[in-house]
């Protein structure tokens, strides 16, 4: 992505678009979330932007099609743009997470990540709990923000996206 006369220019899933540099802003959603005991949420519609979460308490099922993906107190989740699931979160007494929300995914490769827990990083956790930490969004978390996602990227599991594949996830 670059930016001209105000306006950040991104290329994402073989498309180019733009916006200008305050909705770019606005593209992101980072918060910390805290839940008694239980907490469903129905994502069949699918998600409107892709999310990092760190757990910080309790545990988490999410439901994709046939697949089950459990997540534990430490684990990073990455949920992709547009996912269909369904998740339960329990905790004793609380739960607790990082929902780090964000539009735009470096993808130049053009390649379909997948919902997936990411290898165990304690680096990585503390970047997402200082991000979140923030009460404002500036460049400098921005920054902080993609130097995160530039070192989580090459760890997850990706397939090609195949002109089929892309005609599904239309």
């Amino acid at each position: 992505w670059y930016s001209l006369k105000k306006r950040i220019i991104f290329y994402t899933k073989g498309v180019y678009f733009s916006v200008n540099s305050a909705l770019f802003c606005k593209s992101f959603s980072f918060n910390t979330f805290s839940f008694v005991q239980y907490k469903y949420t129905d994502n069949n519609r699918g998600t409107r932007t892709n999310y990092l979460a760190y757990l910080i308490k309790g545990h988490a099922r999410f439901r994709i099609e046939n697949e089950t993906v459990t997540m534990t107190e430490g684990d990073i989740l990455f949920i992709p743009e547009g996912c269909r699931y369904r998740s339960y979160w329990y905790g004793d007494p609380k739960i607790e997470f990082i929902s780090l929300g964000f539009r735009c995914l470096p993808n130049f490769q053009n390649l379909n990540y997948p919902l997936q827990i990411l290898p165990r990083d304690e680096k990585a956790a503390e970047v997402m709990r200082e991000i979140a930490a923030h009460k404002s969004l500036d460049a400098a978390v921005i920054g902080r923000f993609y130097t995160l996602v530039g070192k989580l990227l090459p760890r997850m599991s990706h397939r090609a996206v195949t002109s089929q594949r892309a005609l599904v996830d239309k």
